[in-house]
């Protein structure tokens, strides 16, 4: 069926040209969604370091401060929506087995490929503590 024939039938207001220029319109809206999407996942979204990488470097930093690989467990995460409001993605935890009641985190410096204190997380409170792992 032509599409003025369909237009007629419909009752539509719309010349053949009008309607071709909606779905042309249509079509690059679309297609232009579809490739800003597309570069975002794979730009922002899983254009990510290895978690694993992070974790032994997180790993080789405490070892090097003193001490043994079973005396901590390290945790890394990585938000890709803090990139977009420009806070660092990488979220790194440390907890220390003789201080199972205190977090200490770090952040992952990308362009350094170091890692850096952030910050300590008590959980019963901070006044009784002594923080025996603070850099």
């Amino acid at each position: 069926m032509k599409l003025h024939t369909l237009i007629k039938a419909t009752g539509s207001n719309l010349s053949a040209r009008e309607g071709s220029t909606i779905r042309k319109f249509t079509l690059i809206t679309s297609v232009t969604v579809f490739i800003v999407a597309a570069l975002f996942y794979f730009g922002i979204v899983i254009n990510h370091k290895n978690l694993g990488e992070v974790k032994a470097l997180m790993e080789e930093h405490i070892i090097d401060k003193g001490n043994s690989k079973g005396e901590f467990n390290v945790e890394v995460e990585h938000h890709w929506e803090n990139k977009l409001f420009g806070y660092n993605p990488y979220r790194i935890s440390v907890k220390y087995m003789d201080e199972q009641d205190v977090d200490y985190y770090y952040e992952y410096d990308e362009d350094a490929n170091k890692v850096n204190s952030s910050g300590i997380g008590a959980i019963n409170g901070k006044e009784d503590k002594n923080f025996k792992h603070m850099e």
